[in-house]
């Protein structure tokens, strides 16, 4: 799982946001009083001009004060990144005060000048600024008095002939006071207002808390009610089934069995869980089916049909058109499914016909000499045989009509088209199964600006791969629901656990039975993709460049432990109008072309950077019409699913 994505808010980011509130807090007075000491710095200057004016001090005024200005300036443009050029500002304004005093040679009143910049200053909410002005201020007092005491001439300090070093000390202390207090009331206002900040911004954080509570309350009522409706669906599909399903162990054992089937045999399911599966075939059948079986759990071949003669608790025969399919990966022991028709029925038919035939030619050779009479049992015959083909005509149109009816079934629990285009400006699905039923299926949930959309790719196909998918919708509604939306590598973990749990195994049995997937959290608001992948990947497209994103090397379910699995969540940024295509594994491992061989995933890749820009029929089109010349006279070797989604 991406480390970068955390599923509570941990309070070292929470402190982080609020210093964060504060640094931006700070940075808005910093540039609301740099403007206010724009104008008073202006103000200064011309003080100084005007005074000029008046003691003819043009030089003083016009050079101290320019030289003063663009020492502040220069400081601030060149560190521009720190607040050292707010020093520079205290040292101007001692100067300028020492420029005014010399100006008014010696006007004591010229001092206020120095407290006015000490209380301008305190807007910056730094006390250390009032430390440079009161250097300025004691140093051009004791430097420019001694130098007036001992009488150097052009200095003017002060016009006050009783200036002794009493009084020096006692006007330094006044101005110390001064400053003093200054820089505690910017102290003191720094520290109110980070006070009143941290209390606004835990104000807020509550507010948007507990509007996050509401949601997340009402998402989770709409999630439980959409999971209710899809065990609904799914209690429907496999108590209503005309078809009996059970499911063996490599050793024989029987694990799991559905209703249909204990109906068919006449036991309860628990008189049947456990038992051997030869306790219930005909031992006839067990000795000639075995080699096959056999090939089955070593992986030789991954499926078998055969007709099986079962024995009920009755103690009667009952035949069964059985279906068996290997859930184990190549060099490994697992599990098989089977689904098993009762053709009790036809059996007997055909027996009957089969005995009918054998008596038919008896007594043909018996009355060969009496042709009317021999022709005449030949049409009654005939006529009973055209019967009994009618008959098995009628019930292989009754297992037909019964995968036409999961498939009507498994339809309807998939989104609707009509779903995808009301979220993206141009989106298409080319959903085409292997059998009438499939293993592939596609999701979509969706939230105000967010949506997660899911590609799958279940174990097998036919009737145990549509089990599968079933069971997939199932878990997502239950585990989207009731998680947070940022990630969606915690969800592939949450599936990989469900689905082992669903199918009734333990991993000590070491089976494989589970679903690839693709699964993309979009972010309209953001305009980003968070993605996660099981043994599958995802194309982005857009213009002028193609990219593939790989997920984790680990599928869903299986005998791996699921706490060696990890998933990764990868981020994706997008721009209005790019293409995202998400897909099985069917369309690229398709057997075609000139030498047979199978599409290659660079080639799906190159076909989306081709197409991308077209509207979605046309790139539907391309891309079916594309397969169908592929494949040709070969074989569909597996379920295929394309979804193209215009973000």
């Amino acid at each position: 799982m991406d480390a970068a994505i955390d599923i509570k808010y941990p309070m070292d980011r929470t402190i982080k946001k609020d210093e964060n509130y504060i640094d931006s807090y700070l940075l808005q007075v910093k540039s609301k009083s740099d403007q206010l000491m724009n104008y008073f710095l202006a103000c200064y200057f011309l003080v100084g001009l005007f005074l000029a004016s008046w003691y003819d001090t043009w030089l003083i005024g016009i050079a101290v004060g320019s030289l003063s200005i663009l020492a502040y300036y220069s400081a601030k443009w060149v560190l521009a990144d720190s607040n050292l050029y707010q020093y520079v500002l205290s040292i101007v304004f001692g100067v300028f005060m020492a420029q005014f005093i010399y100006q008014m040679h010696g006007l004591f009143e010229m001092h206020f000048f120095a407290f006015i910049g000490s209380a301008i200053l305190i807007t910056y909410q730094n006390w250390k600024l009032q430390i440079p002005l009161a250097i300025v201020v004691i140093a051009h007092h004791a430097t420019f008095g001694y130098l007036q005491y001992i009488g150097v001439d052009g200095v003017y300090f002060t016009q006050l002939d009783y200036m002794g070093l009493e009084t020096f000390i006692f006007h330094v202390t006044l101005a110390t006071v001064i400053f003093f207090l200054c820089g505690l009331w910017a102290y003191n206002f720094q520290k109110l207002s980070s006070k009143h900040l941290r209390q606004s911004f835990e104000i807020g954080q509550l507010q948007e808390a507990s509007q996050q509570k509401e949601a997340m309350i009402e998402e989770r009522r709409v999630s439980e009610k959409a999971l209710r409706d899809s065990e609904k669906r799914y209690r429907s599909v496999s108590e209503n089934s005309i078809l009996g399903i059970f499911w063996a162990s490599p050793e024989g054992n029987l694990i799991n069995v559905n209703d249909t089937f204990c109906e068919m045999l006449g036991y309860a399911k628990e008189e049947m869980l456990n038992k051997h599966f030869s306790v219930f075939a005909h031992p006839d059948d067990m000795q000639r089916d075995r080699p096959f079986i056999e090939k089955i759990i070593e992986g030789e071949i991954e499926s078998y049909q055969t007709e099986e003669r079962f024995l009920t608790k009755d103690g009667e025969t009952m035949w069964a058109e059985l279906h068996l399919t290997s859930v184990s990966s190549e060099g490994e022991r697992g599990y098989w499914i089977a689904i098993a028709q009762n053709i009790t029925s036809r059996k007997n038919a055909e027996n009957e016909l089969a005995t009918t035939l054998k008596e038919l030619e008896q007594r043909v050779e018996e009355r060969t000499l009496d042709i009317s009479i021999t022709n005449r049992a030949l049409r009654d015959e005939v006529v009973k045989r055209s019967e009994l083909s009618r008959k098995l005509e009628e019930k292989n149109k009754d297992i037909t009509d019964s995968i036409m009816y999961a498939q009507r079934l498994q339809r309807a629990i998939l989104p609707d088209i009509s779903s995808f285009k009301r979220h993206f400006k141009k989106s298409f699905i080319i959903n085409k199964p292997q059998d009438i039923v499939g293993g592939d299926f596609y999701w979509l949930y969706s939230s105000g600006s967010k949506l997660m959309v899911a590609c799958v790719d279940c174990t097998g196909h036919g009737v145990p791969g549509a089990f599968m998918s079933i069971i997939g919708i199932e878990q997502l509604n239950k585990i989207v629901g009731s998680q947070s939306w940022k990630h969606p590598s915690l969800v592939l973990e949450l599936m990989d656990a469900e689905i082992n749990d669903a199918i009734g195994l333990s991993k000590k049995d070491g089976v494989k039975d589970g679903m690839d997937m693709s699964l993309c959290l979009i972010d309209k608001a953001e305009k980003k993709i968070m993605f996660a992948g099981a043994m599958s990947s995802i194309v982005v497209a857009s213009a002028g460049q193609v990219e593939r994103y790989r997920g984790s090397r680990f599928g869903l379910g299986g005998y791996m432990d699921s706490s060696k699995k990890q998933f990764q969540t990868t981020e994706i940024p997008y721009n209005e109008g790019d293409m995202l295509y998400m897909f099985s594994d069917g369309y690229q491992d398709q057997f075609g072309g000139e030498r047979g061989k199978k599409f290659k995933p660079s080639q799906m890749v190159d076909i989306f950077d081709k197409i991308h820009k077209l509207t979605d029929e046309e790139q539907k089109d391309i891309l079916v019409n594309t397969f169908e010349d592929w494949k040709g006279n070969n074989k569909q070797t597996d379920d295929v699913l394309v979804m193209g989604l215009g973000l």
